[in-house]
């Protein structure tokens, strides 16, 4: 009896242990397997709602021409999120705020369409590897609307993590949203943490709900949230080993200085990562700010859907590689059901507005209407969009026209940016493509007065970044308005004009700007209405025009360069100001490609791609933002390549460079090194440099020492001297009347140049004796390839401009009657009878014998410079001292000397500041000239006394100050004598330390002077002077140092940055190699190609690391994308799908097409074909590393004799709960039976 039961019961425990196998099997199958080492985040920002595809010119390297191609859209972005997930399931997915505003279909319901659409992404997401959607931040926009929040609450009720540490409940202050959201990948535990912009106002309708609570990273004050609390509480006590900052705020507003969110300061580990969003911008790669100390990864990924971002970075976060990955839709076969989705809310929107179908053409632009792109081909602005392009300039032509027919009159419309939101090509205009380019649903029309001096200074206030409609226009010099003309004619500055702006507008200035109007006119229309009815005017025959250019400034250009850095400010106190000198050398092969267009001036590159050395903008200050620079990785002599773009900021010039890393910790591309290129022009005197041509330009000159911090020049110009950071005096070696050789550039900060020192040292060389004839030679480039060498030179007998300081200056004020303002750095000038200062005046003395003996006075202004105004316009005039014995710390209201009859007047104008005042005292200057050459000048109002309250008062600064110090400017012209030639000498170093002795080697007698220059002794360093002849034989003496100065070497001295560009990276498997394309600017340079570190091109299906590497001498450049070669689809037929019950297994055939390929089928769930009669659900999956296929059918076993039992299957979790049940029964059995033994 025994060996029977055995014989019965070991054939079932059997089974058992093997359906428990089976059971854990499935259950382990079901575990996703990630590839070890690291992790990716895919990441959006400022999605506003566009569902729907838009037309773009897409920014990237290379020498295309730019087209318009339809690119974003809900449907693509899907599509190719889904595909990017597919090969990097080890990935993140990140939105970093902004889903609301900005598309009809996608603002209906609020912001409902785009809710809706994650939440079916993010469940495609959890069907593809068992996780939606990461985290969708709470942006600005995202809490103007309380049907936007309800959406958001939805959208998290769905299961998608809404993240925001600072929305809050209003009434609790508690998180509204969650503060963070924890995810593992391969083991590694991640914290993202999101936030919302402080500066993000909350809705009306939301004002009794939400706040949005003020950060910082770490402080005692208990009335912001602590970022640096949160960081310490994922890292310590939820164990996360990477910590990911989703921050819907400007990537380096982050780190500005005055506000810092986040700070090296050891209150906590800085987070690895910031995906930021709100600045709508992004970079190559990524940025690690120096102020973090390179400790963090900033990432940012554009907007409207055109792109999505890539970072991976390892298990540590370490930065390891980052793409842009362009939605460019012809590429992309767009998600079905996100398509389907789309299009059925289009059809609802549609119905809704028979008024405004999406796609009805409003009306016709002949021109293309654009944001800021046009001058940043391959990338984008920090933030791109303002008023000055022509798509604001169309909005306030629309505005003005509208306002008019509103009001009754409105001269002018003008758009402070921000509120302008796209591009929309020249054609017919949809009310979509209207509709996004200004999407605010709460902007109505309001019309306000400014005078003419008012819009003067808006303009200014903006940086000349305001649009303003067609009969405005405006000219600059370095940012500085030297021309504003309405409707042809300069503006008059105390006319009154009707002005149409936006209710959003006129609530929220600009910072530092007050509506002088305070009962503004105010309509319910909306601005967008009245654009639509503005365009219907316009047809296919009659299209809208924009006009030529409305700014017409002079610092307009982009590109990338080669440049040698002069001069460094990488520490200072205020990181935000940080800068780098630096000498353009030559365009990049991208850059040069555009020469002759706006993007690239032929007078700044020449045609050979070197820069003219002589142009105003040759050299520049490098800013970068509040990147900064981290002191020592740059140096003087450094040759980098650097992108950016033209502009200016308080009247300087700046080459803007908002790119990202070059490699992990490395900011910059250093491609050379040579610090002959970063020497210093000689220049003759102070007045030679210091003026607009040569801001930011790298110059040395003789001086003698004054003061702490002052020097004078041999033709009496003083000026102070301050250090790199052009905020702190320098202190000057020597003692006080010691000669000095001073290096630097001069800028302008605030509107007011000075002189930035870079080095300075006590010399022997004396000033050179005066000379009736003066010359000097142009710029030469700085590093020289070719056989010869162009020179030209400058020359003129000794006339031309003086700008002279003031030998002494002071105020005197008639309610301080005996009180000396000497020592002040002001100068008031004021008419009161209220004020205890009473009348106030200001007295200045120059001398004039500086000035070269022989020459003719022909013009002399006084200029002074004007940093405060209250009350009303002042009219002003100009007289002569009738003594010079006063002195600047004994002159009094009392003591003060006569004066003679008015030379000159000038109207100061209310409220107006920062700007130069010129009083014009010719007659006056040429009568002292021929006396005692002491000029006694006394500016002061024309009727003194003002009864007003608020009298009017203009502070000017005085000579102490140090900056903006007055100046008597002295134009004069040489007697009868001509330039009759102009020498030009050269000296040689082989190793630019050791040279050889001046030699002339040329003569030119005719303007211009020009010589070829041969390079007589060959390669090496070769500088240059000229020194004039006059036609009475008088030979100007040798400068103190060389004029200009070149490197001579048979190639360049630096590597030349091609730009590498690849194509080809999405395939499907089909049997045959797939090489990546890949383009190289210039073409034809040689490349090496990596797929996965190695060299063979791919065949199977999987994701490749590409990397093309430069492989040709004089070039260097590279570019890293990925490779996904997709699985190829293959067909399964299932076969004996009807068996009848026997007993034993009843296995379904799969038979594939190509045939052989491995399957795998389930039953129910289960691996095990079924025995017993009944319905099972079969599904078959192709199991191949190139192909993919599945189908399901139904398996049907017959009972013997009988019909079929459908019998429920228990699926892996039931199966392994029922086999437990049964092994714990046969356990329990065996023991009873022992008991019984």
């Amino acid at each position: 009896m025994i060996p029977y039961r055995n014989n019965r019961t070991r054939p079932c425990r059997l089974p058992l242990l093997y359906l428990l196998l089976v059971a854990w099997l499935v259950l382990v199958s079901a575990i996703p397997a990630f590839a070890a080492g690291g992790f990716t985040i895919f990441h959006v920002n400022d999605t506003h709602a566009r569902v729907t595809p838009h037309k773009w010119i897409i920014t990237e390297h290379g020498i295309q021409q730019p087209v318009f191609e339809d690119v974003g859209g809900a449907a693509y972005l899907a599509a190719e999120m889904l595909r990017l997930t597919a090969a990097r399931p080890d990935s993140l997915v990140i939105d970093a705020g902004d889903i609301s505003e900005g598309n009809p279909i996608g603002d209906m319901n609020g912001n409902g369409s785009m809710t809706q659409f994650y939440a079916l992404l993010s469940g495609k997401l959890a069907t593809q590897r068992g996780r939606g959607m990461d985290a969708v931040v709470v942006g600005n926009h995202d809490v103007r609307d309380v049907n936007y929040i309800n959406n958001l609450t939805a959208l998290k009720n769905s299961g998608v993590p809404v993240l925001s540490v600072n929305v809050r409940d209003v009434s609790t202050h508690l998180p509204y949203f969650a503060p963070y959201n924890i995810v593992t990948i391969n083991g590694i535990k991640i914290g993202i943490i999101g936030y919302t912009t402080q500066s993000a106002e909350v809705g009306a309708s939301l004002a009794s709900t939400l706040e949005v609570a003020a950060c910082d990273w770490s402080s005692t004050d208990a009335t912001k949230i602590h970022l640096a609390d949160y960081v310490n509480d994922l890292r310590n006590n939820k164990g996360c080993n990477v910590v990911v900052l989703a921050a819907h705020i400007g990537h380096s507003a982050l780190v500005d200085p005055t506000a810092p969110l986040l700070v090296d300061n050891g209150a906590a580990k800085l987070p690895e990562v910031v995906v930021s969003g709100h600045w709508h911008t992004w970079t190559d790669t990524v940025w690690q700010p120096e102020m973090l100390n390179y400790k963090t990864i900033f990432t940012e990924s554009a907007s409207y859907m055109k792109y999505i971002g890539e970072l991976q970075v390892s298990d540590t976060g370490g930065y390891v590689s980052s793409v842009q990955h362009v939605i460019r839709d012809a590429d992309i076969t767009p998600d079905p059901d996100v398509q389907s989705f789309i299009g059925t809310l289009t059809d609802q929107y549609n119905a809704a507005h028979p008024g405004h179908p999406v796609d009805e053409v409003i009306g016709y632009t002949a021109d293309n209407l654009m944001l800021d792109n046009t001058m940043k081909w391959w990338s984008a602005n920090e933030f791109p969009w303002s008023g000055n392009n022509t798509a604001g300039q169309w909005i306030c032509d629309a505005m003005r026209w509208k306002a008019e027919q509103l009001f009754g009159q409105a001269d002018l419309a003008m758009e402070t940016g921000g509120g302008v939101r796209a591009d929309i090509p020249a054609g017919p205009v949809t009310y979509l493509q209207i509709y996004e380019t200004f999407p605010w649903n709460d902007d109505t029309f309001y019309r306000i007065n400014m005078t003419g001096q008012e819009i003067v200074n808006f303009l200014k206030l903006t940086n000349l970044d305001a649009g303003f409609s067609g009969a405005l226009d405006v000219t600059a010099y370095d940012g500085v308005a030297t021309s504003v003309k309405f409707n042809g004619q300069p503006i008059d500055p105390n006319h009154t004009y009707t002005v149409a702006i936006n209710n959003y507008m006129y609530a929220h200035p600009p910072t530092g700007w007050t509506w002088s109007d305070t009962a503004p006119l105010t309509s319910d229309v909306l601005c967008r209405d009245g654009i639509v009815d503005y365009m219907r005017q316009f047809t296919a025959d009659n299209p809208y025009h924009v006009g030529g250019p409305r700014y017409h400034l002079n610092t307009e250009f982009s590109g990338g360069y080669r440049a040698v850095v002069t001069m460094m400010n990488d520490n200072d106190t205020k990181p935000a100001y940080e800068d780098a000198f630096i000498r353009l050398l030559s365009a990049t092969p991208e850059t040069l490609a555009r020469r002759g267009g706006n993007q690239v001036p032929a007078d700044l590159v020449n045609a050979d791609g070197t820069v003219n050395a002589a142009h105003h903008l040759a050299e520049h200050e490098m800013y970068r933002s509040y990147l900064g620079f981290k002191s020592g990785a740059l140096k003087p002599g450094d040759i980098v390549e650097t992108w950016g773009k033209g502009s200016f900021y308080g009247g300087n010039p700046e080459f803007v460079d908002q790119e990202g890393i070059s490699a992990d910790g490395v900011e910059f591309k250093v491609v050379g090194h040579d610090e002959s290129l970063a020497k210093p022009v000689f220049m003759s005197s102070i007045g030679a440099f210091l003026d607009d041509f040569h801001k930011n330009h790298f110059v040395q000159f003789l001086a003698k020492k004054t003061g702490t911090s002052t020097v004078i020049d041999q033709f009496g110009q003083t000026i102070k001297i301050w250090d790199a950071t052009a905020y702190s005096a320098k202190t000057l070696p020597g003692n006080v009347g010691d000669m000095l050789l001073i290096s630097g550039v001069p800028t302008m900060e605030s509107y007011a140049l000075r002189f930035r020192c870079s080095s300075v040292a006590t010399t022997t060389t004396a000033f050179p004796v005066s000379s009736s004839v003066i010359s000097h030679v142009d710029p030469a480039p700085a590093s020289s390839t070719g056989s010869t060498l162009a020179l030209s030179a400058a020359a003129s007998v000794n006339g031309g401009t003086y700008l002279l300081a003031p030998v002494a200056d002071s105020q005197v004020a008639s309610g301080r009657a005996t009180t000396n303002y000497g020592t002040s750095t002001n100068l008031y000038i004021q008419s009161s009878s209220t004020s205890t200062y009473g009348n106030e005046r200001a007295w200045l003395k120059f001398d004039l014998s500086a000035l070269p003996a022989g020459l003719t006075i022909a013009g002399a202004s006084l200029q002074l410079w004007d940093w405060k105004s209250t009350g009303a316009a002042l009219p002003t005039e100009v007289r002569g001292g009738s003594s010079d014995t006063w002195t600047e710390t004994g002159i009094t209201w009392n003591t003060q000397p006569a004066f003679g009859d008015a030379i000159t007047t000038q109207t100061l104008a209310a409220g107006t500041y920062n700007v130069w005042y010129n009083w014009d005292v010719t007659p006056f200057v040429q009568t002292k000239w021929s006396g005692n050459k002491l000029v006694s000048l006394v500016v002061k109002p024309v009727t003194e006394g003002s009864p007003d309250a608020t009298p009017p008062s203009y502070a000017f600064d005085a000579k102490e100050y140090g900056s903006n110090a007055p100046l008597l400017q002295v134009t004069t012209q040489s007697g009868t004598a001509t330039v009759a030639q102009v020498r030009f000498y050269y000296r040689y170093s082989a190793d630019n330390a050791t040279w050889g002795a001046w030699t002339q080697f040329a003569a030119s007698a005719i303007a211009p002077y020009t010589t070829t220059f041969g390079y007589p002794q060959g390669q090496g360093y070769y500088e240059f002077y000229s020194r004039a002849v006059d036609s009475n034989n008088n030979a100007e003496p040798a400068p103190a140092a060389a004029q200009t100065a070149t490197h001579y070497t048979a190639a360049p001295p630096y590597e030349t940055e091609a730009i590498v560009t690849l194509g080809g990276l999405g395939a499907t498997y089909d049997g045959i190699a797939k090489p990546a394309i890949v383009a190289t600017v210039p073409p034809g340079i040689a490349i090496s190609v990596t797929y996965n570190g190695s060299s063979a091109v791919p065949v199977s299906a999987g994701t490749y690391t590409v990397l093309a590497t430069v492989n040709q001498a004089g070039y260097t450049g590279s570019a890293v994308g990925t490779m996904i070669i997709g699985k190829a689809t293959a067909t399964i037929a299932l076969g004996d799908l009807n068996p009848t019950y026997d007993g034993s297994p009843k296995i379904v055939t799969a038979v594939t097409n190509p045939s052989g390929l491995a399957v795998s089928v389930t039953y129910n769930g289960s691996l095990s074909a079924p025995t017993a009669a009944g319905t099972y659900t079969v599904v078959a999956t192709v199991s191949d590393p190139n192909y993919q296929g599945t189908i399901t059918g139904t398996l049907i076993i017959a009972e013997a004799g009988g019909s079929s039992v459908a019998v429920p299957g228990l699926g892996p979790w039931g199966l392994l709960a029922a086999a437990a049940i049964l092994i714990g029964f046969s356990i329990r059995q065996r023991s009873l039976k022992d008991k019984c033994a």
